[in-house]
Protein backbone atom coordinates (compact mmCIF):
# COMPACT_ATOMS: atom_id res chain seq x y z
CA UNK A 1 0.00 0.00 0.00
CA UNK A 2 2.82 2.39 0.77
CA UNK A 3 4.25 2.08 -2.75
CA UNK A 4 0.81 3.11 -4.06
CA UNK A 5 0.75 5.90 -1.47
CA UNK A 6 4.09 7.23 -2.72
CA UNK A 7 3.02 7.05 -6.38
CA UNK A 8 -0.27 8.88 -5.82
CA UNK A 9 1.33 11.41 -3.50
CA UNK A 10 4.02 12.24 -6.05
CA UNK A 11 1.38 12.74 -8.78
CA UNK A 12 -1.58 14.59 -7.29
CA UNK A 13 0.52 17.39 -5.80
CA UNK A 14 2.21 18.20 -9.11
CA UNK A 15 0.60 21.02 -11.08
CA UNK A 16 -0.52 19.86 -14.50
CA UNK A 17 0.01 16.16 -13.71
CA UNK A 18 -3.41 15.13 -15.05
CA UNK A 19 -2.91 17.14 -18.23
CA UNK A 20 0.51 15.57 -18.80
CA UNK A 21 -0.92 12.07 -18.30
CA UNK A 22 -3.78 12.77 -20.73
CA UNK A 23 -1.34 14.14 -23.32
CA UNK A 24 0.85 11.06 -23.00
CA UNK A 25 -2.17 8.77 -23.39
CA UNK A 26 -3.37 10.69 -26.47
CA UNK A 27 0.05 10.24 -28.03
CA UNK A 28 -0.22 6.49 -27.39
CA UNK A 29 -3.62 6.45 -29.12
CA UNK A 30 -2.26 8.31 -32.14
CA UNK A 31 0.57 5.79 -32.41
CA UNK A 32 -1.84 2.83 -32.10
CA UNK A 33 -3.94 4.26 -34.95
CA UNK A 34 -0.90 4.83 -37.15
CA UNK A 35 -0.84 8.63 -36.80
CA UNK A 36 2.10 9.21 -34.47
CA UNK A 37 2.94 12.90 -34.28
CA UNK A 38 -0.46 14.11 -35.49
CA UNK A 39 -1.46 17.51 -34.13
CA UNK A 40 -5.03 17.44 -35.42
CA UNK A 41 -8.00 16.21 -33.43
CA UNK A 42 -9.08 16.50 -29.78
CA UNK A 43 -7.46 14.05 -27.40
CA UNK A 44 -10.70 12.45 -26.07
CA UNK A 45 -11.68 11.36 -29.59
CA UNK A 46 -8.33 9.67 -30.19
CA UNK A 47 -8.83 7.76 -26.91
CA UNK A 48 -12.41 6.86 -27.79
CA UNK A 49 -11.36 5.31 -31.09
CA UNK A 50 -8.93 3.05 -29.24
CA UNK A 51 -11.69 1.86 -26.91
CA UNK A 52 -10.07 3.47 -23.86
CA UNK A 53 -12.89 4.48 -21.56
CA UNK A 54 -10.91 6.41 -18.95
CA UNK A 55 -8.33 9.15 -19.28
CA UNK A 56 -5.15 8.59 -17.30
CA UNK A 57 -5.70 11.89 -15.48
CA UNK A 58 -9.05 10.56 -14.24
CA UNK A 59 -7.37 7.31 -13.20
CA UNK A 60 -4.91 9.34 -11.13
CA UNK A 61 -7.79 11.14 -9.41
CA UNK A 62 -9.61 7.84 -8.83
CA UNK A 63 -6.53 6.29 -7.24
CA UNK A 64 -6.07 9.34 -5.01
CA UNK A 65 -9.71 9.34 -3.86
CA UNK A 66 -9.66 5.60 -3.22
CA UNK A 67 -6.38 5.84 -1.31
CA UNK A 68 -7.97 8.44 0.95
CA UNK A 69 -10.97 6.14 1.45
CA UNK A 70 -8.75 3.13 2.12
CA UNK A 71 -6.88 4.96 4.85
CA UNK A 72 -10.18 6.06 6.41
CA UNK A 73 -11.31 2.48 7.03
CA UNK A 74 -8.08 1.20 8.54
CA UNK A 75 -8.21 0.21 12.24
CA UNK A 76 -8.23 3.28 14.50
CA UNK A 77 -4.80 2.45 15.95
CA UNK A 78 -3.13 1.95 12.55
CA UNK A 79 -0.27 4.48 12.10
CA UNK A 80 -1.49 5.50 8.63
CA UNK A 81 -5.02 6.13 9.99
CA UNK A 82 -3.64 8.25 12.83
CA UNK A 83 -1.52 10.25 10.36
CA UNK A 84 -4.54 10.77 8.07
CA UNK A 85 -6.70 12.06 10.94
CA UNK A 86 -4.01 14.58 11.86
CA UNK A 87 -3.68 15.73 8.24
CA UNK A 88 -7.43 16.15 7.72
CA UNK A 89 -7.89 18.06 10.97
CA UNK A 90 -4.97 20.42 10.33
CA UNK A 91 -5.38 23.84 8.72
CA UNK A 92 -2.24 23.21 6.68
CA UNK A 93 -2.32 21.82 3.14
CA UNK A 94 -1.47 18.16 2.63
CA UNK A 95 -2.17 15.61 -0.06
CA UNK A 96 -5.23 14.47 1.92
CA UNK A 97 -6.74 17.96 2.14
CA UNK A 98 -5.97 18.61 -1.53
CA UNK A 99 -7.86 15.46 -2.49
CA UNK A 100 -10.78 16.23 -0.17
CA UNK A 101 -11.10 20.00 -0.64
CA UNK A 102 -10.07 20.41 -4.27
CA UNK A 103 -10.52 17.22 -6.25
CA UNK A 104 -13.57 15.79 -4.51
CA UNK A 105 -15.35 19.08 -3.76
CA UNK A 106 -14.69 21.38 -6.72
CA UNK A 107 -13.01 19.69 -9.69
CA UNK A 108 -15.76 17.50 -11.12
CA UNK A 109 -19.29 18.15 -12.34
CA UNK A 110 -20.62 16.61 -9.12
CA UNK A 111 -19.16 16.55 -5.63
CA UNK A 112 -17.58 13.20 -4.84
CA UNK A 113 -18.83 12.33 -1.33
CA UNK A 114 -16.43 11.26 1.35
CA UNK A 115 -16.73 7.63 2.34
CA UNK A 116 -18.00 8.68 5.77
CA UNK A 117 -20.85 10.61 4.09
CA UNK A 118 -22.35 7.57 2.37
CA UNK A 119 -21.79 4.76 4.87
CA UNK A 120 -22.99 4.59 8.45
CA UNK A 121 -20.54 4.51 11.37
CA UNK A 122 -21.62 0.92 11.95
CA UNK A 123 -20.75 -0.11 8.37
CA UNK A 124 -17.37 1.59 8.64
CA UNK A 125 -16.69 -0.08 12.00
CA UNK A 126 -17.42 -3.50 10.47
CA UNK A 127 -15.05 -2.68 7.60
CA UNK A 128 -12.31 -1.89 10.09
CA UNK A 129 -12.65 -5.33 11.63
CA UNK A 130 -11.40 -7.39 8.65
CA UNK A 131 -9.71 -6.98 5.31
CA UNK A 132 -12.52 -8.84 3.52
CA UNK A 133 -15.18 -6.48 4.87
CA UNK A 134 -12.94 -3.50 4.11
CA UNK A 135 -12.46 -4.53 0.48
CA UNK A 136 -16.20 -5.07 0.03
CA UNK A 137 -17.08 -1.64 1.36
CA UNK A 138 -14.39 0.05 -0.73
CA UNK A 139 -15.61 -1.71 -3.90
CA UNK A 140 -19.13 -0.48 -3.24
CA UNK A 141 -17.87 3.06 -2.69
CA UNK A 142 -15.79 3.04 -5.87
CA UNK A 143 -18.44 1.50 -8.15
CA UNK A 144 -21.48 3.38 -6.81
CA UNK A 145 -20.10 6.86 -6.17
CA UNK A 146 -16.55 7.48 -7.38
CA UNK A 147 -16.46 5.85 -10.81
CA UNK A 148 -19.81 7.19 -12.11
CA UNK A 149 -18.86 10.78 -11.27
CA UNK A 150 -15.42 10.50 -12.85
CA UNK A 151 -16.88 8.72 -15.88
CA UNK A 152 -19.35 11.58 -16.28
CA UNK A 153 -16.41 13.98 -16.34
CA UNK A 154 -14.75 11.92 -19.10
CA UNK A 155 -18.03 11.75 -21.03
CA UNK A 156 -18.40 15.53 -20.80
CA UNK A 157 -14.86 15.94 -22.13
CA UNK A 158 -15.75 13.78 -25.14
CA UNK A 159 -18.93 15.78 -25.78
CA UNK A 160 -17.02 19.07 -25.61
CA UNK A 161 -14.27 17.73 -27.88
CA UNK A 162 -16.54 17.20 -30.86
CA UNK A 163 -17.12 19.96 -33.37
CA UNK A 164 -19.71 20.97 -35.91
CA UNK A 165 -17.54 20.22 -38.96
CA UNK A 166 -17.69 16.48 -38.28
CA UNK A 167 -20.44 14.97 -36.06
CA UNK A 168 -18.44 12.33 -34.18
CA UNK A 169 -21.08 11.93 -31.47
CA UNK A 170 -23.54 10.75 -34.12
CA UNK A 171 -21.30 7.72 -34.57
CA UNK A 172 -19.96 7.21 -31.05
CA UNK A 173 -22.14 9.03 -28.50
CA UNK A 174 -20.62 7.44 -25.39
CA UNK A 175 -17.18 6.47 -24.21
CA UNK A 176 -17.02 2.70 -24.39
CA UNK A 177 -14.42 -0.02 -24.00
CA UNK A 178 -13.94 -2.50 -26.81
CA UNK A 179 -15.50 -5.90 -26.04
CA UNK A 180 -13.15 -8.75 -25.23
CA UNK A 181 -14.28 -10.54 -28.41
CA UNK A 182 -12.14 -8.14 -30.40
CA UNK A 183 -9.08 -10.05 -29.20
CA UNK A 184 -10.28 -13.10 -31.15
CA UNK A 185 -10.67 -11.29 -34.48
CA UNK A 186 -7.96 -12.01 -37.05
CA UNK A 187 -8.33 -10.27 -40.39
CA UNK A 188 -4.68 -10.10 -41.36
CA UNK A 189 -2.45 -7.06 -41.67
CA UNK A 190 -4.20 -5.40 -44.61
CA UNK A 191 -7.65 -5.41 -43.08
CA UNK A 192 -6.39 -4.06 -39.77
CA UNK A 193 -4.77 -1.23 -41.72
CA UNK A 194 -8.18 -0.62 -43.26
CA UNK A 195 -9.66 -0.60 -39.76
CA UNK A 196 -7.26 2.13 -38.64
CA UNK A 197 -8.06 4.15 -41.76
CA UNK A 198 -11.77 3.73 -41.07
CA UNK A 199 -11.35 4.73 -37.40
CA UNK A 200 -9.42 7.93 -38.22
CA UNK A 201 -11.90 8.94 -40.94
CA UNK A 202 -14.80 8.22 -38.59
CA UNK A 203 -13.15 10.22 -35.82
CA UNK A 204 -12.23 13.39 -37.69
CA UNK A 205 -13.48 13.33 -41.28
CA UNK A 206 -9.94 13.98 -42.52
CA UNK A 207 -7.82 12.41 -45.23
CA UNK A 208 -5.63 9.97 -43.21
CA UNK A 209 -2.57 10.22 -45.42
CA UNK A 210 -0.30 10.35 -42.36
CA UNK A 211 -1.31 6.77 -41.59
CA UNK A 212 -0.20 5.71 -45.08
CA UNK A 213 3.08 7.68 -44.97
CA UNK A 214 2.17 10.01 -47.81
CA UNK A 215 1.10 13.23 -46.12
CA UNK A 216 -0.65 14.66 -43.08
CA UNK A 217 -4.31 14.77 -41.99
CA UNK A 218 -5.85 17.50 -44.16
CA UNK A 219 -9.57 18.18 -44.08
CA UNK A 220 -9.72 19.54 -47.62
CA UNK A 221 -7.59 18.96 -50.71
CA UNK A 222 -7.27 21.41 -53.57
CA UNK A 223 -8.54 18.66 -55.84
CA UNK A 224 -9.53 15.01 -55.58
CA UNK A 225 -6.48 12.78 -56.16
CA UNK A 226 -8.67 10.25 -57.99
CA UNK A 227 -10.93 12.29 -60.28
CA UNK A 228 -9.58 15.85 -60.12
CA UNK A 229 -12.73 17.44 -58.68
CA UNK A 230 -11.89 20.74 -56.94
CA UNK A 231 -12.01 21.28 -53.16
CA UNK A 232 -12.34 17.60 -52.33
CA UNK A 233 -13.12 16.29 -48.86
CA UNK A 234 -13.80 12.82 -47.48
CA UNK A 235 -17.50 13.16 -48.22
CA UNK A 236 -16.73 13.61 -51.91
CA UNK A 237 -14.51 10.53 -52.01
CA UNK A 238 -17.05 8.23 -50.36
CA UNK A 239 -20.30 9.57 -51.83
CA UNK A 240 -19.50 11.28 -55.15
CA UNK A 241 -16.13 10.37 -56.65
CA UNK A 242 -16.58 8.26 -59.82
CA UNK A 243 -13.27 6.50 -59.14
CA UNK A 244 -14.73 4.85 -56.04
CA UNK A 245 -18.03 3.78 -57.61
CA UNK A 246 -17.08 0.13 -58.01
CA UNK A 247 -15.92 -0.02 -54.37
CA UNK A 248 -19.15 1.60 -53.23
CA UNK A 249 -21.26 -0.76 -55.37
CA UNK A 250 -19.49 -3.81 -53.91
CA UNK A 251 -20.21 -2.60 -50.37
CA UNK A 252 -23.79 -1.53 -51.16
CA UNK A 253 -24.71 -4.95 -52.56
CA UNK A 254 -23.28 -6.67 -49.49
CA UNK A 255 -25.29 -4.29 -47.29
CA UNK A 256 -28.52 -5.03 -49.17
CA UNK A 257 -28.87 -1.83 -51.20
CA UNK A 258 -29.78 -1.64 -54.89
CA UNK A 259 -27.16 -0.10 -57.18
CA UNK A 260 -28.94 -0.38 -60.56
CA UNK A 261 -29.62 3.36 -60.83
CA UNK A 262 -25.97 4.28 -60.49
CA UNK A 263 -26.81 6.73 -57.68
CA UNK A 264 -25.42 6.43 -54.19
CA UNK A 265 -27.22 6.78 -50.90
CA UNK A 266 -27.63 10.36 -49.65
CA UNK A 267 -24.72 11.31 -47.41
CA UNK A 268 -27.08 11.76 -44.45
CA UNK A 269 -27.86 8.03 -44.70
CA UNK A 270 -24.53 6.75 -45.99
CA UNK A 271 -22.46 8.30 -43.21
CA UNK A 272 -24.43 6.47 -40.52
CA UNK A 273 -24.25 3.17 -42.41
CA UNK A 274 -20.49 3.55 -42.72
CA UNK A 275 -19.53 4.83 -39.27
CA UNK A 276 -22.20 4.21 -36.62
CA UNK A 277 -21.90 1.21 -34.27
CA UNK A 278 -18.14 0.79 -34.18
CA UNK A 279 -17.99 -2.94 -33.34
CA UNK A 280 -20.75 -4.28 -35.59
CA UNK A 281 -18.23 -6.64 -37.20
CA UNK A 282 -18.16 -8.70 -34.01
CA UNK A 283 -21.81 -9.66 -34.06
CA UNK A 284 -24.28 -11.46 -36.39
CA UNK A 285 -23.86 -8.84 -39.14
CA UNK A 286 -20.07 -9.15 -39.02
CA UNK A 287 -19.68 -9.37 -42.81
CA UNK A 288 -21.58 -6.13 -43.25
CA UNK A 289 -19.48 -4.51 -40.54
CA UNK A 290 -16.26 -5.66 -42.20
CA UNK A 291 -17.56 -4.59 -45.60
CA UNK A 292 -17.94 -0.95 -44.68
CA UNK A 293 -14.47 -0.89 -43.15
CA UNK A 294 -13.00 -2.46 -46.30
CA UNK A 295 -14.88 0.02 -48.53
CA UNK A 296 -13.54 3.04 -46.65
CA UNK A 297 -10.06 1.51 -46.39
CA UNK A 298 -9.82 0.71 -50.08
CA UNK A 299 -11.21 4.10 -51.13
CA UNK A 300 -8.65 5.93 -48.98
CA UNK A 301 -5.84 3.65 -50.16
CA UNK A 302 -6.77 4.41 -53.78
CA UNK A 303 -6.78 8.15 -53.07
CA UNK A 304 -3.44 7.90 -51.24
CA UNK A 305 -1.88 6.06 -54.20
CA UNK A 306 -3.12 8.71 -56.63
CA UNK A 307 -2.02 11.47 -54.26
CA UNK A 308 1.49 10.01 -53.96
CA UNK A 309 1.80 9.59 -57.74
CA UNK A 310 0.75 13.17 -58.46
CA UNK A 311 3.03 14.46 -55.73
CA UNK A 312 5.94 12.47 -57.18
CA UNK A 313 5.27 13.82 -60.67
CA UNK A 314 5.16 17.36 -59.31
CA UNK A 315 8.45 16.85 -57.44
CA UNK A 316 10.09 15.49 -60.62
CA UNK A 317 8.85 18.51 -62.59
CA UNK A 318 10.32 20.82 -59.96
CA UNK A 319 13.66 19.02 -60.07
CA UNK A 320 13.78 19.09 -63.88
CA UNK A 321 12.91 22.78 -63.91
CA UNK A 322 15.60 23.48 -61.34
CA UNK A 323 18.15 21.50 -63.37
CA UNK A 324 17.29 23.41 -66.54
CA UNK A 325 17.62 26.73 -64.77
CA UNK A 326 20.96 25.90 -63.16
CA UNK A 327 22.57 24.27 -66.22
CA UNK A 328 20.80 25.45 -69.40
CA UNK A 329 23.75 24.76 -71.69
CA UNK A 330 24.09 21.16 -70.50
CA UNK A 331 20.37 20.56 -70.98
CA UNK A 332 20.43 21.98 -74.52
CA UNK A 333 23.56 20.05 -75.46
Amino acid sequence: MFSLFSLVLSSVLVDGAALALNRMQANWAKAVLGCKGAVEGPWPIWLSECGWDQRLGMLMYERAIMLLARLQVLPMDHPAKILLDVALSSNRDSWATVVRDHFMSRLFLEVVPMLSDVFTPGEIQVARSSQHAREGLLDRYRLRWVKPILRGFDQDALANATFSLWPYLDYQPDIARFPDELLEVDWGAETWTFYKIWAVVKAFGRWPFLLLNCGELPRLLSHCPCCGAPSADIIHLLSDCPATWSLYAEWAVSAGYAVDSGARLPWSVLRLDLFANRVAFLYPDCKEGQGRIIFVGKAISLAASCFSSSKLEADIDVLLHSARCSAPLWVEG
